[in-house]
Formats: structure tokens, sequence, C-alpha cells
């Protein structure tokens, strides 16, 4: 019985893989076909997850507006870009919120194991501060995916999630506590431009590399091992994302080993630097 329908709510916990990543498995019920539609057929997708406009095709793009209630859908709406999708065995999308700057991947796995079936899935790009919420939200909906796949009742979103937050919450903190003091660099680069047409024609049409967010004046490529951020501006060349747990204490520390501060944005914030050897890099904050 899954955590929704009435068993403890902290059964089938998920873990963080590092502090932007999350994943869960479950067993289901089978056949695979069957878990499989329900991840990408919008009228079952409405019976656990979110509302969305089209069925998931790999190359489409797609609107969720989430089931925070079983019969009222999210007045946010995610816009996601679909990767992959090799039925019926992977689907993976990406969910562009517009309250966040940061654009998470949803992957889906599945696998036959007799009569079940096993799912994994594996969000990456979480947005800060909102891993333990994420992990929880997951945590009911694919409880409530379970309870249909068996035919049961769920019990209200709110309840489920108010019972595994503070666990999520807890784990959170621990995965915090360990990068804290980490440095690490991020894949994602930004590429300033004068003509932000002309820069979306060449990622976008010669290269071919796919959009995953618009918004005014940024565009952004999805490139495997990097994402590429196209905005307009000053060109400084290719920046790249160093992650750092003090960015005033790392600016310090840099412009004494020989860097050169070249942009400050404290709205934002970010921080540029062009270091000793002709690399820019974007000074952002865990």
């Amino acid at each position: 019985m899954s955590a929704a329908s009435g068993s403890d709510p902290r059964a089938d916990l998920g873990v963080f893989l590092d502090g932007r990543s999350l994943r869960f498995e479950r067993v289901l019920p089978g056949p695979i076909e069957k878990v499989w539609g329900y991840l990408t057929k919008p009228e079952l997708l409405a019976r656990w997850l979110a509302v969305v406009d089209v069925e998931l095709r790999e190359g489409d793009a797609a609107e969720f507006r989430i089931l925070l209630a079983e019969d009222r859908p999210s007045r946010t709406v995610l816009h996601g870009v679909v990767a992959k999708c090799e039925p019926p065995s992977l689907l993976s999308y990406s969910w562009d919120d517009p309250r966040s700057p940061n654009e998470s991947w949803n992957t889906f796995q599945l696998e036959s194991r007799g009569a079940s079936v096993l799912l994994v899935l594996t969000q990456k790009g979480v947005g800060d501060g909102a891993l333990s919420r994420s992990a929880a939200g997951w945590h009911v909906f694919l409880g409530r995916l379970e309870d249909r796949l068996r035919g049961v009742e769920s019990r209200a979103f709110v309840d489920v999630y108010n019972d595994v937050l503070s666990t999520y919450d807890d784990l959170a903190d621990a995965v915090t506590r360990q990068t804290r003091g980490a440095v690490s660099a991020s894949r994602d680069v930004i590429l300033q431009v004068q003509s932000l047409e002309a820069a979306t024609r060449f990622y976008g049409e010669a290269i071919g590399l796919e959009v995953i967010t618009r918004r005014e004046g940024l565009i952004g490529f999805e490139g495997g091992a990097l994402r590429l951020y196209v905005e307009r501006g000053p060109t400084q060349g290719p920046v790249f994302e160093l992650l750092v747990p003090d960015l005033e204490a790392m600016k310090e520390k840099l412009v004494a080993r020989g860097c050169e501060v070249i942009e400050e944005n404290a709205e934002i914030p970010r921080c540029y630097v062009r270091d000793p050897f002709g690399m820019v890099w974007n000074l952002a904050e865990r």
C-alpha cells in the first residue's frame, strides 16, 4: 500500500544525490505499458500529477499545471520540453518554473519485474532552497500514482505532504552541511551577445541545440554536457559558472591571486571575474 493511501508516509522515502538532485524508486503494479500511459497521456497524467495540454512526445513542448489537490490544478504553469521519449522505458523532460531561475529535469526509467514495474525518478537542477519541498511533492505524487494503478483512494495531498516535509527538511539540511564548504563548477555557460536573434538562429538552427527556456533578453539551450544561456549584453566571451559557499570571500581570494572583476550585479546576484589565464567565471553563491 502506498503512503498516500494510509500506510506510514515515511516509507519509500526518496534520497538526495546532492544539493540540487533527488531520486525515488517505487515498485508499481504492471504491466509496463499501463505505467507508461500514466507518464505520457494527458487523461492519465491528470489523475495523479498535472493537467497537461498534449501527449508527451520526444521533441515537443508541453505545459504542466500541477495538481496540488486532486481536482484543482495550480495556476502556475510549468513549461517543459520532452528531451527523450523511448516507450515504454525512458522519459525525460524539463520544467521551467517562472518562480525560479533554475530549469529542472525529470527523468523516469521503467523496468519490468515480472508482474511489477520498477520506476526510478530522478530530478536534477532543483532550485535553491526547494530540495525538500520538491521531494515532498514527488513523494505525494508517486504515492498517488501507485494508488491509481491499484485502484484505491488517496489521502489528501496536503496531509501526506505535511507528514513527510519535516523529514525531507532534515535530509536536505544534512546534504547542505556536507556541501557547504565545497566549490564546484556547474554545467551552465553564459554567452552575452549584441544580437540575441542572430545567436538564437545560429545555436538553435545551425548547430541544432534544443531550446529549454525563453525569456525577455535570454534564451537557454540544452547541450548535454553543458547548458548554454545566451543573453543580450557586452561581449565577454563564454562565462563559466563557479558555485561557491561565500561569494564575497571567494571574490577577495581570487582578486588577491590576480583575477580581475569585470562585472558585478548585486540584484541577481552575480560577479564576473577574469582569471590570469583568460577564463571568465561567474561566481554564484550556493
